[in-house]
Parts: structure tokens; C-alpha cells; sequence
């Protein structure tokens, strides 16, 4: 949630009001893999609104989010040929990033539909947090598609703000409120628009990632193995470290040291192979250029990713994918 933290400051909120909200761990605020309940993240963002007197917060706050903030799930979308595919992956593995929701798609012969459900704490309506994720899916569809894309209709449950032209200019098409659903539909026409940049190769591999990912929700493997998924998980945040992982395992650092260990492994070791993995699957399978997968991969400077990679490979990357007989971008 290091996401909404940030936008709250940008929203003019002071960091002591924040930490004051109940279910704010003062302790890992400043981690960039903070996380909170459900119950307590949309507490915190319906508080926000009502702080900062935008009744529309949420749909304000998604203007500004990208697709790096989703991390793996925002590679996936991007990636995907078309705005059909977008949402596909998207009803399939939004899971990776929040579990506390779902998504479902239905179809005719006109329009895709798109609902979006919070899980919903009883004392709570989270207005924001559903304005938020319509808002932040329809807004990154535009950016990657065209600027006057939009989709057919937008539905709430929640009744309309005071002021609707704000919310109709970030939305870009009909709102209709008191539904039974909240969400969007697509006209059918539309689901074959392309997604620009999307890479079909390096999707593929995002998609394994995402697979083991949902597989080990409900798995009990061995602690390698669940390190790894984590890693993979967080790959893109240059930040994410030891300790975020031993929190997310709910161990501590030195109990979660003394496990690898005794598996004969060490963290680092475990996100090298995990970036080796997908370095190399990427340079072979994608036409993704160095610098693209470095980011992807966490690194803030390309040279970072290029000495880590040859350290383990023996070659640069450029190197490994001519000699693999794959010619990346001659300007890398």
C-alpha cells in the first residue's frame, strides 16, 4: 500500500495524521512493500476523503498511479496483445496484487462487462477503494491504448457525489449509480484494440510467474520454494529485501536465515537465480529491450542488471542473446 501512502501526502494530508489511523503500522510505514488489513485500508482511504473534503479521492488518486505501482500484475497487463486480453489477465491474476476482492467478467453479443467486489467490512462502505480500481483500470487501458479511449458505461452501487463532472471527465463515458454491481462495461467491438508496446514472448513468462504465484496461496511447500514465489512476486521493487520477506512469512529475520540455511541456500542466492531465471527467459523469449527487463527486474541502472547477469551467466546479456541466436534492439 506504499501506493496510497504516497498519494495522501501528495494529497496535502501531513505523515503525523496518517500515522494516527488505527491499523497504521508506524514501524514499516516507510517499507515500500507496506501492507494493511482490508478493513484498515479502507478505512484509511475513506477517512482520507472525508480529510481532505474530495469526495472522489479514490478516482483522483488512480489519475496518477502507474503501471509500475502494480508491479508484476501491471507487467502482465501491459503485455497483453489486446484491451480483451488486458481484462482476461486481469479477472485471472489481480489475486497477485490484492486478495481481498474479486473480479468477474461477463459477455454478450455487445459488451464485455467488468465487476469489481471489495470484501467489505460491515461498518464500512469503501467508496474510494471502488472508485479507485475502476478509475486506475480504465485509466492505464487509455494510456496504453489511445487518449480518447473510453469504455461504454461505468455502474456503482454507491450514490452519485455532489459533483459529477470531475468523476465524468477521469471516466470518460456514462455513469450510472445506484446498480447492483460496481464496474464497467466494454463495447465487444473494442476488446481487439492492441495494446501498445505489449511484448506476446515476455507475457508468457510473466503468466508462469503469476501461475506458481496463485498456486502457492493455498500450497504448504517447503521454505525455499515459498521464498522464491515471493521474490518473483516482488520482483520490480528494487527495495524489496530480506527483511520484507521474513515479515511476509511471518518469521523473523534470524529464524528465517537459519532456515535457508539449513536448506543449504541464502537469500541472496535465491533472488539471483530467481532474476537469472527471468533474465534469461526474457532476453530469449521477448524482444524486450536491456534496459525495459533491467527495470522489470528491479534494477534502477542498466549497468547494475548487466554486471549481475554476467557474474552468473559469463555474458552480458546482449552478448547471451546474440550468441542464443536472438538480435535484441542494435540501439541497447
Amino acid at each position: 500500500m506504499a501506493w496510497l501512502i504516497r498519494a495522501l501526502l501528495a494529497s496535502g494530508l501531513s505523515l503525523d495524521e496518517i500515522v494516527k489511523r488505527e491499523g497504521v503500522d508506524t514501524r514499516s510505514l516507510g517499507r515500500p512493500d507496506f501492507s494493511m488489513q482490508v478493513r484498515d485500508f479502507q478505512a484509511l482511504f475513506e477517512w482520507a476523503a472525508a480529510a481532505t473534503g474530495d469526495p472522489i479521492l479514490g478516482a483522483h488518486i488512480a489519475e496518477h498511479v502507474t503501471i509500475a505501482d502494480f508491479q508484476m500484475l501491471g507487467y502482465l497487463l501491459v503485455n497483453s496483445p489486446t484491451i480483451g486480453e488486458w481484462l482476461r489477465n486481469f479477472e485471472r491474476y489481480h489475486g497477485i496484487f490484492a486478495r481481498d476482492s474479486q473480479v468477474r467478467l461477463s459477455a454478450d453479443r455487445k459488451v464485455l462487462s467488468v465487476e469489481y467486489s471489495p470484501d467489505v467490512a460491515s461498518d464500512i462502505e469503501p467508496r474510494q477503494d471502488i472508485l479507485f480500481s475502476v478509475a486506475a483500470l480504465i485509466v492505464n487501458i487509455r494510456r496504453h491504448v489511445r487518449p480518447d479511449w473510453a469504455p461504454a458505461s461505468c455502474h456503482f452501487t454507491m450514490p452519485p457525489p455532489p459533483d459529477l463532472g470531475d468523476l465524468e471527465r477521469i471516466l470518460a463515458t456514462r455513469l450510472v449509480f445506484h446498480q447492483k454491481t460496481n464496474g464497467f462495461t466494454v463495447p465487444a467491438r473494442d476488446l481487439d484494440i492492441p495494446i501498445a508496446g505489449a511484448d506476446a514472448n515476455l507475457l508468457g513468462i510473466l503468466r508462469e510467474q503469476a501461475e506458481l504465484i496463485i498456486r502457492s496461496h493455498d500450497d504448504d511447500e517447503g521454505i525455499v520454494h515459498r521464498v522464491r514465489l515471493i521474490i518473483a512476486a516482488n520482483i520490480a521493487n528494487s527495495e524489496f529485501g530480506f527483511e520484507e520477506a521474513a515479515r511476509i512469512l511471518d518469521v523473523s529475520v534470524r529464524t528465517l536465515h537459519r532456515e535457508l540455511g539449513a536448506s543449504g541456500t541464502s537469500y541472496r542466492r535465491i533472488r539471483e537465480g530467481v532474476v537469472h531465471q527471468l533474465a534469461s527467459e526474457a532476453l530469449l523469449g521477448s524482444k524486450a529491450s536491456i534496459t525495459s527487463l533491467a527495470f522489470r527486474l528491479g534494477y534502477s541502472e542498466t549497468s547494475a542488471f548487466t554486471r549481475a547477469f554476467t557474474r552468473i551467466e559469463g555474458l552480458s546479456p546482449k552478448a547471451f542473446r546474440q550468441t542464443k541466436g536472438i538480435i535484441g534492439d542494435p540501439r541497447e
